[in-house]
């Protein structure tokens, strides 16, 4: 009863027609520990809200201010906002057929929560712009590490042409990448890749 839509970087999901099928076919189903991904061996999921089948599971974080971009020094960050830079993302996770969701707080602990709560959703992966508390958060650090999932760390500018304090990242060394310095272009890339690295081939994503 096993299939296999996974993908490698440069191939297609599945073709429109057998993914309506499979849509269809499971639309409405609940559990899926018996369908199985013949090349890679993951399950799948079905995405309650919209009724799509997704290969796997980003969350994208945001730390504290970044609920102000487009507003915050946007000689530094740029004019687009949050919700301009999530929407892009959404439009990316459709295309490579992930399932996305999104948490800014301003709050360390909240973060801390959000973080562990991927152990236990299905969550194969993060993208994180810690802000601030990429530079003295041992507690998001420990966070990241502690859940053992591959994460890319992103940040809008180059924070290592800018204030000394600014230039070392305590959360980057438990992450398997860092992009700085592309401006908000930077998730883009950052998700790209992070599905790229936990695609099929990836038996250790860490």
């Amino acid at each position: 009863d096993a299939f296999s839509p996974c993908f490698r970087p440069n191939e297609t999901p599945m073709n429109s027609e057998s993914f309506l099928k499979m849509r269809e076919k499971y639309s409405g189903k609940q559990g899926f520990s018996k369908k199985v991904c013949l090349k890679c061996k993951k399950n799948l999921r079905l995405s309650e809200r919209t009724g799509i089948l997704f290969v796997m599971k980003l969350l994208v974080i945001n730390g504290p201010n970044l609920h102000l971009l487009g507003r915050r020094k946007t000689e530094v960050y740029g004019t687009r906002t949050l919700a301009e830079i999530e929407s892009r993302l959404r439009e990316v996770a459709a295309e490579l057929q992930v399932e996305v969701e999104f948490f800014q707080s301003n709050s360390e602990g909240a973060l801390v929560d959000r973080i562990g709560e991927t152990l236990f959703n299905g969550t194969d992966g993060i993208v994180i712009n810690p802000a601030a508390y990429t530079h003295t958060s041992v507690a998001v650090r420990d966070a990241l590490e502690a859940v053992k999932l591959p994460a890319i760390e992103v940040h809008i500018s180059n924070i290592h042409t800018r204030e000394e304090f600014r230039n070392h990242s305590i959360t980057a060394p438990v992450c398997v990448g860092q992009v700085v310095g592309l401006g908000a272009d930077g998730y883009e890339w950052a998700f790209r890749a992070l599905v790229r690295r936990i695609g099929c081939n990836k038996e250790n994503p860490r």
